[in-house]
């Protein structure tokens, strides 16, 4: 199955990987990732998350010395008492690794990451009706040696954001 705007995004060079699903194959799922990382020269991960439920991402870009940015898109709600336990032991060991915390709000900020941590707060797609097509053309072709994850609605905000971030996770890490 292909994401959204796949082939449009295509168009314009931008390529995608895929990775066996985690339900599906964990240690397959973990293997992917990192040839993923190990192949590709990444100069950042940005991984927008719901939960820490699932960290394997954060951990192995973390291990292998990429910098990552941790993005926070939920206040709470999860369900089952597997995902609320790796939710909590992830967000403890998060506070042991180098990563950039960024939130979608204080809510969510202070849910995945505590109310005593230090996050950024870069609301969602703030004025969305203002990002055309054009637009985003127009920023891939700018930002086009940059290769880092974008999401479909938030693509301006990260490359917006990014130069910024990128430069702040670069004097944590040297």
């Amino acid at each position: 199955e292909t994401p959204c705007f796949y082939e449009e995004l295509k168009e314009y060079g931008c390529r995608f990987h895929f990775v066996r699903k985690r339900k599906e194959n964990y240690l397959g799922n973990r293997k992917d990732i990192k040839e993923l990382l190990s192949n590709n020269k990444y100069d950042i991960v940005h991984c927008h998350m719901n939960s820490l439920s699932y960290s394997t991402v954060i951990l192995i870009a973390s291990k292998m010395g990429i910098p990552v940015i941790v993005h926070s898109h939920n206040s709470g709600n999860l369900q089952g008492i597997v995902s609320q336990t790796l939710h909590r032991l992830n967000s403890y060991r998060l506070l042991h690794k180098n990563v950039y915390r960024v939130a979608v709000s204080k809510e969510a900020g202070d849910w995945m990451f505590g109310r005593d941590s230090d996050y950024k707060i870069i609301k969602n797609v703030p004025n969305a009706e203002k990002v055309s097509v054009e637009t985003v053309k127009k920023l891939l072709k700018h930002k086009n040696s940059v290769q880092c994850f974008m999401s479909c609605g938030n693509i301006y905000i990260i490359l917006e954001e990014y130069e910024k971030i990128l430069q702040e996770q670069m004097k944590i890490t040297n």
